[in-house]
């Protein structure tokens, strides 16, 4: 045999042995069954992560934004130059 020996999900082509890793396999499949037993199992949980996740993605985006905005027109915007115009 090879480095590693045959098991169920392994295919032998001649000489070739393709190994997988069925340790990723049942990690993925683990994280997959919490996310749906805890999110997806009822319609309430899943209609609440969803305006959970849209909230958070909404907030992200306008913060990235506002940043790539300011950042582009620095020097330009009220903020900027109002010190030059106010009277204290």
């Amino acid at each position: 045999m090879h480095a590693c020996e045959l098991k169920p999900r392994q295919i032998s082509l001649g000489s070739l042995v393709v190994c997988s890793a069925p340790e990723i396999y049942i990690k993925m499949a683990g994280i997959a069954s919490t996310v749906y037993n805890v999110i997806c199992r009822r319609s309430s949980t899943f209609a609440l992560a969803i305006i959970a996740g849209t909230f958070v993605f909404e907030r992200t985006f306008d913060t990235i934004s506002n940043q790539i905005f300011d950042s582009y027109n620095k020097g330009k915007q009220w903020k900027d130059i109002k010190h030059k115009y106010e009277k204290e």
